[in-house]
C-alpha cells in the first residue's frame, strides 16, 4: 500500500512538472511569433503593395492582432493600396480590375491582405479586385500556384465570383496538375515542395470532396518522402527555411501536428523544429538557410505566417486564411476610376519560381503570394508562392500558355462621360487664333525671304 501511494505520488509530482513545461513551451512560440512579428512591423513602417515589405506583413500582423483596421499602420496602408490601385488598374488592359495582364497572385495576395485588415476587396479605388477571378483562362495563366491563391482568396470571406463555377474550375486543374509522384510542380515532372505546400493549403477547403481527400493523401505522403534529415524542407539542392515554412502551413491546412505527426518526425526531429532552428533571437528573425548567419526578410515573413498557423491548429481555431471571423467595410465614397488610360501591349512573362501564401501565400508565389522555390532567387503568401506566401522567396508565378481571350469592355459605372459645356466655345476660339497665328508665320516669312534676294 505504501509502495503504491509513493507511486502515486511520484506520478503526480512528474505531472506537475511535465505540463507547466509544455504550457511555457507553447507561450515561448507564441512570444517569439509576436517578437518576429514586431520587428517586421518596425522594419517597415510603411508597407506597400509588394510580396516583400508589404502585403504580407500587414496580412500577418492582423491575423495575429497586432493591428487593427483603425490603426494608423492599417489605415495608412490602405490609403496607399487606393492610391496604387487607382493608378495600376486602369493601366491593365483587362480594365476589370486585375492588376498585372499575368499575375493573378497579385490581386490574390492583395484580396488576402485587404480582407485581413477589414477591407472590402469589391470597392476599392473604384474597382472590384474581385472581378478578375470571372476569367478562369486569366488565373491559370500563371500557372499551378496561381489557381491555388485564387482559391485561398476567394474562400478568405467567402467571396462569390459571378461566374459560379470559378471555383470547381480551379479545384479540376489542380487535381488534373498532379505529378505521378504526388505533389504539384511548376516545371518538369517532379514534385516541388513549395508548390505541393501551396497547392494543399488551398485545397484544404474542399476535403469532403472525394478527389480532393484522394489527391490530399498522395500530396501528403510525397512531402513526408521529401523532408530531410533535419527535419526541414529543400528548394532545389538546398534547404530553406522557406520551404520548411511552407510544408508547415500546408500541414496546418490539413490539421496536422507537424511537431508530433510521425510522418513528418526524421530521427526525432520534426518541422517545426526545423522551422525553429533557423530563428536567431537576437535579431528577433529568421535566416534564409541554416548556415547564414543573417536574417533574411521573406524568411522572417513567410516563418512568421507558419508559426500563426500552427499556433491556431494548437488553439483549435479555423486555418490562417480563413478570415470569415473580420467584418469587411466597403467605402461607398470612393469616386470612380479614370477611363483616359493607355492600355499597354499584353505580353506573355518567363515563368519564375513560387514565393507567395497565403501566399502570393506568395515565395513568390508567389506563398507565391502570397516561399523559397528557386535557388536563384529568394520567394507572394498571395504572392508571391507566394503567397503567402507563397507566401516564399519569390512571388510563385509560372506562366502557362492558355487561348487569348477578348479584354472586356469597362463596364458603364466606370464610363466617365464628359457633358458639352461652354468650354466648347473656348475650344472653337483658341483653333481660329491659332489658324490667324499661322497665317501671320507665313506672312513674315515670305517678306523675310523677299528681302534676302
Amino acid at each position: 500500500m505504501k509502495r503504491t501511494h509513493c507511486l502515486l505520488c511520484c506520478l503526480l509530482l512528474l505531472a506537475t512538472l511535465l505540463f507547466p513545461a509544455a504550457a511555457a513551451d507553447t507561450q515561448d512560440l507564441h512570444t517569439l511569433t509576436q517578437n518576429a512579428l514586431l520587428q517586421l512591423q518596425q522594419d517597415t513602417p510603411s508597407p506597400v503593395f509588394s510580396p516583400v515589405g508589404g502585403d504580407w506583413i500587414v496580412f500577418s500582423l492582423a491575423r495575429a492582432g497586432l493591428i487593427q483596421p483603425e490603426d494608423a499602420y492599417a489605415n495608412d496602408y490602405y490609403k496607399r493600396i487606393v492610391q496604387t490601385v487607382r493608378e495600376t488598374a486602369p493601366s491593365v488592359s483587362l480594365q476589370n480590375g486585375a492588376l498585372h495582364p499575368v499575375k493573378s497572385t497579385e490581386n490574390a495576395r492583395l484580396i488576402l491582405a485587404l480582407t485581413a485588415i477589414g477591407k472590402d476587396p469589391r470597392q476599392i479605388g473604384g474597382w472590384d479586385l474581385l472581378q478578375p477571378f470571372d476569367d478562369f483562362n486569366w488565373i491559370k495563366r500563371q500557372g499551378v500556384n496561381a489557381v491555388a491563391y485564387a482559391l485561398l482568396a476567394l474562400d478568405s470571406h467567402s467571396y462569390e465570383p459571378a461566374d459560379a463555377s470559378v471555383r470547381t474550375q480551379c479545384v479540376d486543374y489542380l487535381l488534373q496538375t498532379q505529378t505521378a509522384d504526388g505533389g504539384w510542380t511548376l516545371y518538369g515532372d517532379s514534385a516541388d515542395s513549395d508548390v505541393t505546400a501551396i497547392v494543399l493549403q488551398s485545397l484544404a477547403a474542399y476535403r469532403e470532396w472525394p478527389d480532393v481527400a484522394t489527391a490530399a493523401a498522395r500530396a501528403i505522403d510525397c512531402l513526408s518522402a521529401m523532408q530531410l534529415e533535419t527535419g526541414g524542407f529543400a528548394t532545389g539542392d538546398a534547404e530553406t527555411t522557406e520551404s520548411t515554412a511552407q510544408i508547415l502551413l500546408a500541414l496546418c491546412a490539413w490539421q496536422i501536428d507537424a511537431a508530433a505527426d510521425a510522418r513528418f518526425l526524421k530521427d526525432g526531429t520534426s518541422v517545426l523544429d526545423a522551422l525553429l532552428a533557423a530563428y536567431l533571437p537576437q535579431q528577433n528573425a529568421f535566416r534564409h538557410r541554416p548556415a547564414q548567419p543573417d536574417a533574411d526578410e521573406m524568411a522572417t515573413q513567410q516563418a512568421a505566417l507558419a508559426l500563426l498557423a500552427y499556433e491556431r491548429l494548437v488553439n483549435g481555431q479555423p486555418f490562417l486564411f480563413d478570415c470569415t471571423d473580420v467584418p469587411l467595410t466597403a467605402d461607398p465614397t470612393m469616386p470612380e476610376p479614370a477611363t483616359e488610360t493607355t492600355a499597354p501591349t499584353e505580353t506573355t512573362e518567363p515563368p519564375e519560381m513560387p514565393t507567395e501564401a497565403a501566399t502570393e501565400p506568395t515565395k513568390t508565389a508567389a506563398p507565391t503570394e502570397p516561399t523559397d522555390p528557386a535557388a536563384a532567387t529568394q520567394a507572394d503568401p498571395i504572392a508571391e508562392t507566394t503567397a503567402p506566401v507563397t507566401a516564399a522567396s519569390t512571388q510563385t508565378t509560372a506562366v502557362r500558355p492558355a487561348a487569348t481571350t477578348a479584354a472586356p469592355e469597362p463596364t458603364a459605372d466606370r464610363t466617365e462621360t464628359t457633358p458639352h459645356t461652354g468650354d466648347d466655345h473656348a475650344v472653337l476660339a483658341a483653333v481660329l487664333l491659332l489658324g490667324l497665328g499661322t497665317a501671320a508665320l507665313a506672312l513674315s516669312r515670305k517678306k523675310e525671304a523677299r528681302h534676302a534676294s
